[in-house]
């Protein structure tokens, strides 16, 4: 649960820093980050407890059914999950390099809303320990985040714009000045926690 409102969280301001401050979208981007690892719950105990670095190939097989698997729960449910937040969480473990599931989409095939919830993502994975066992300041999980990305000639993770505007945003405090004052000062106190 803490992970899902991190990612949420996370989630509306990348979105909101980036002056993506339609009420629409912003609801969408949140449900979509809240919503985003509800297959987990399908997933074996014994494979989501450890931490991602230690899966062997066919835990990471299992463990990436999650992402369907929860698209499936919520049809199932009856849920009105808009198709928007659908399509989010659908690629929301697609990477830049086509390496991602569930699809494998490459480049610029899938949407940039979802490489904000990606990020976000991959940001409390990291600082949690749910990525190789040791929790960090947010701050540290940002920077490791950065090197992942600046070790490769091609990017793998990210779309490099979407990544560089996110990483510029959180490590500068670049903010977009012409949201209004009071989204701007929500972004500001709630990047001030977010870095410690």
């Amino acid at each position: 649960l803490e992970h899902s409102l991190n990612v949420g969280t996370y989630s509306a301001l990348f979105a909101m820093a980036f002056g993506k401050i339609d009420t629409d979208l912003l609801a969408d981007i949140a449900m979509a980050g809240l919503l985003h690892d509800v297959g987990i719950t399908t997933i074996d105990f014994t494979v989501v407890s450890r931490p991602w670095i230690q899966h062997e190939e066919s835990d990471r097989k299992v463990f990436s059914t999650h992402v369907q698997k929860g698209i499936d729960l919520l049809i199932e449910a009856g849920a009105a999950i808009p198709m928007r937040v659908r399509e989010i969480m659908a690629q929301h473990h697609e990477k830049f390099d086509g390496t991602g599931y569930p699809k494998q989409l490459k480049g610029f095939a899938f949407d940039d809303v979802a490489q904000l919830v990606g990020i976000a993502d991959f940001v409390d994975s990291i600082s949690s320990g749910q990525w190789d066992g040791t929790p960090r300041l947010s701050k540290e999980a940002f920077k490791i985040l950065q090197g992942f990305e600046k070790e490769k000639s091609f990017p793998v993770y990210f779309n490099p714009d979407v990544f560089s505007n996110v990483i510029q945003w959180v490590t500068g405090n670049q903010i977009d000045e012409s949201m209004p004052k009071e989204a701007l000062d929500v972004v500001q106190k709630d990047l001030e926690k977010l870095l410690g």
